[in-house]
C-alpha cells in the first residue's frame, strides 16, 4: 500500500502469543486486500480489472466489489470531487524528486474523458469498465478499507482495545485501559516535525490528505499527487484535510473529496454528513495557513501552533 503500517493492541488478559497471532492475522488480512486492489502491482486484482477496460466486464472478489460501490458513492455524494478513474491521470505524473514527470497539458487533456466513476458498470459482482484505457486507482480509499478490516480481525480474535495506523489512516477501539487518554495529532502540513494540534479520540477513525505526502517543487511550484479529476492536475485550494468517521474507509475517501472541493465547498460536505467531522488547512495567502473546522469537532481540537489562523 506504498505506506509503513503498525498496529497497536493494549490487552493485560491475553498473553504475548496470543496478542501476536491475532496482529499477524490482521497484518495478512490487509496483505489480501493489497493483492485485490493495487493498482501497482501487476498481477493484482485491479490490475487485470484495468487490463480488461473496454474488452469485458470481469468477475471480482467481494472485496473489491465492496470498495468500487462505496467508490462511486462517494464520488456521488462529492458530486465527483472523488473519483477512482483518475488512473489514467496519475499515471502520468512522477513524484521522485530524483525523476520526476510533469505532463503537458495536452497530455493531460487528452486522458480527461476517461476519467468518470459514473461510466463504471457494476452488477452481480462484475465489474466493466467500458472504454480501453480506462484505469482505476483505489488509492484514496482501498487503504481506509484495510484498515478497517485489520480492526476487524482483531475484534473477532478477543482484542478490545487497539490502534491500527497506514501512514496517517488510523483506527481505534478503546477499552479501559485507554479510554480518555488517546490523542489524534494532525501533522503541521509545512513543518515536517511539527504538529497543527490534537483532538481526543477513544473509538473512531481518521484519515488526513495532505499535499506534503508525495510531492515535489519545480520552479516554486508545488506540484502533488491528489489530483482534481475535473482537471487532471494537482487540487490547489486547501493543503491538508482530516477527517473523522465511524469506519477509515470513508474518512479516507472523504479526505480526497474535500481536499479537491476545497475549503468552503468541503465544509459544506463534511456539516452535511451524519457522524463526520473534519479540520481543513488552507493557504490564505502566500505563505499564511488558516484552517476551518466542522462544528462537531471545533470545541475538541487543541490547536499547538497558532501560525495557522
Amino acid at each position: 500500500m506504498g505506506t509503513y503500517v503498525s498496529i497497536s493492541v493494549y490487552d493485560g488478559d491475553k498473553s504475548n502469543v496470543q496478542v501476536q497471532q491475532a496482529v499477524e492475522k490482521a497484518f495478512e488480512r490487509m496483505r489480501q486486500i493489497e493483492l485485490k486492489t493495487s493498482a501497482q502491482m501487476h498481477e493484482s486484482e485491479l490490475a487485470k480489472l484495468n487490463r480488461a477496460a473496454g474488452l469485458r466486464p470481469m468477475k471480482v472478489s467481494a472485496d473489491l466489489y465492496q470498495v468500487l460501490q462505496q467508490a462511486v458513492k462517494i464520488g456521488e455524494l462529492s458530486r465527483g470531487a472523488f473519483d477512482v478513474t483518475i488512473g489514467v491521470e496519475t499515471d502520468l505524473w512522477n513524484f521522485d524528486p530524483d525523476n520526476p514527470t510533469i505532463p503537458t497539458k495536452e497530455e493531460i487533456d487528452k486522458l480527461l474523458p476517461l476519467v468518470n466513476f459514473r461510466l463504471i458498470s457494476l452488477e452481480d459482482s462484475s465489474v466493466y469498465l467500458p472504454f480501453p484505457g480506462m484505469k482505476i486507482n483505489l488509492g484514496g480509499i482501498a487503504k481506509g478499507f484495510a484498515v478497517d478490516a485489520a480492526i476487524s480481525v482483531l475484534q473477532q480474535n478477543g482484542v478490545t482495545d487497539a490502534l491500527v495506523d497506514a501512514g496517517g489512516d488510523l483506527r481505534t477501539i478503546a477499552s479501559a485501559w485507554t479510554a480518555g487518554k488517546r490523542r489524534v495529532w494532525i501533522r503541521h502540513p509545512r513543518k515536517s516535525d511539527g504538529f497543527f494540534g490534537y483532538f481526543p479520540l477513544d473509538s473512531g477513525s481518521v484519515a488526513t490528505s495532505g499535499d506534503y505526502q508525495q510531492y515535489l517543487i519545480l520552479n516554486g511550484v508545488r506540484f502533488h499527487h491528489i489530483l482534481n479529476p475535473r482537471t487532471g492536475l494537482p487540487a490547489r485550494d486547501c493543503v491538508s484535510v482530516t477527517i473523522l468517521a465511524d469506519n477509515t474507509m470513508d474518512a479516507d475517501a472523504l479526505a480526497t473529496a474535500v481536499f479537491v472541493l476545497g475549503p468552503q465547498k468541503g465544509l459544506n460536505l463534511i456539516e452535511s454528513l451524519d457522524a463526520v467531522e473534519g479540520v481543513i488547512i488552507f493557504l490564505k495567502q502566500k505563505n499564511q495557513l488558516g484552517y476551518l473546522v466542522s462544528s462537531g469537532l471545533r470545541q475538541k481540537l487543541v490547536v499547538v501552533d497558532e501560525s495557522c489562523n
